[in-house]
């Protein structure tokens, strides 16, 4: 802990561990370029291979090509400034859309809507026409990029 650039509260580092445990896909305690590619790639981030290899540089301090969690805890409050601002945002929209792709078919039903979004008290017929409204090839289902723009304008 005395390796990160500010104080962290307990609740963050257990919350830090949690996600270096989800890059650390092997279990060995490290993290490589090879698992920072994937779990990056896998969070919805479009990293090219020379912004991994930058974020590595960045942070392995002892320079053995791999990332321990103490260098992973003094990454975490800087990491800004290696990602990008956009990769953060379409990180997360990335995030949202699986979270509203239920059955995981790449595309946002209308019953997955409806789910989603009752809960938030939008009622299903504003739904429907949200959906009907963002849906450009008309196929009843939001697709990736109907999903964003439904996102960015709703």
């Amino acid at each position: 802990m005395s390796a990160a650039a500010t104080p962290m509260s307990p609740e963050q580092i257990r919350a830090y561990r949690e996600h270096f445990e989800q890059f650390d896909l092997n279990g060995d305690g490290v993290i490589s370029t090879r698992e920072l590619s994937k779990v990056s790639q896998k969070l919805g981030y479009r990293l090219s291979n020379e912004q991994i290899t930058e974020i590595m540089k960045a942070n392995d301090l002892d320079c053995n090509g791999c990332l321990s969690f103490d260098e992973f805890l003094r990454a975490m409050p800087a990491n800004t400034i290696t990602i990008p601002e956009d990769e953060h945002r379409a990180s997360q929209i990335q995030a949202i859309f699986k979270e509203f792709d239920k059955d995981d078919s790449g595309a946002v039903s209308m019953d997955e809507a409806k789910l989603m979004l009752e809960k938030i008290g939008i009622p299903a017929e504003e739904v429907e026409s949200l959906v009907h409204m963002y849906d450009s090839n008309k196929d009843g289902e939001l697709q990736y990029s109907e999903f964003v723009a439904f996102l960015l304008h709703s």
